[in-house]
């Protein structure tokens, strides 16, 4: 099945921070295999676009080790 751009952007959208959907869940919810998504990922990365492992788990955001004084 060949799917537009825009739908390919949107999905993958979903897999960049601050979603970082894992990919089974996204497969379900979007109707596309693990397969095709893990391909595009691939492939983002391959273009220089940052995508989080699958494992992946959202953070809060940056932490302070330190203060400065």
């Amino acid at each position: 099945m060949a799917y537009s751009p825009e739908r390919k952007a949107a999905v993958i959208g979903k897999m960049l921070p601050p979603n970082n959907m894992p990919l089974g869940r996204l497969a379900k919810e979007e109707g596309i295999s693990v397969a095709t998504l893990a391909k595009w990922r691939a492939e983002a990365r391959a273009k220089g676009q940052f995508l989080p492992e699958a494992n992946a788990v959202p953070r809060a955001g940056p932490q302070r080790t330190s203060s400065l004084r």
